[in-house]
């Protein structure tokens, strides 16, 4: 490891003791080591890619952990999900049938969409999002089904 590195990762871990976790920013590259010192809970799976949450003790002040996630793709880059599963291509009577089961996790909200073809669900966590992804591309396998995941903040041009 190099100096750099080293003096990134205790500047990270400082920052964080203090409170001042605003270090992080979406889209940020980070080193193997600061990966593994900041990531907390099990990998997600979302779509072919895979997912570790970062410890809500070191994400900026300004994130709601009830409202999103912040976490890291394989390859170390800083990204958020706001719990939300995407459906697209498929009459959203069909989504809302396929969300009756039993062993779908709860939603929180749901907004449809019908002149689009549009259904946005939002559940309480990363993991209630991935599992309904999973279940509802099984279920519902001509849909375009995604979890969004931002790496960068919307600005208006």
């Amino acid at each position: 490891m190099n100096i750099y590195r080293l003096a990134a990762l205790l500047g990270l871990a400082f920052a964080a003791s203090n409170g001042n976790a605003a270090t992080l920013n979406l889209g940020q590259t980070l080193s193997a080591a600061e990966r593994q010192s900041l990531t907390s809970g099990n990998p997600v799976q979302l779509g072919q890619e895979q997912f570790v949450p970062i410890s809500p003790k070191l994400t900026p002040k300004n994130s709601s952990p009830n409202s999103e996630t912040w976490l890291l793709n394989s390859q170390g880059v800083v990204g958020r999900s706001n719990h939300e599963v995407m459906v697209g291509q498929i009459d959203t009577e069909q989504v809302k049938a396929a969300l009756t089961a039993s062993d779908m996790p709860k939603l929180v909200s749901a907004h449809y969409y019908a002149s689009t073809q549009i259904s946005s669900l939002r559940y309480a966590n990363l993991a209630d999002a991935a599992r309904a992804s999973t279940l509802l591309s099984s279920r519902l396998p001509k849909a375009s089904i995604t979890v969004p995941v931002q790496y960068s903040r919307p600005r208006a041009r």
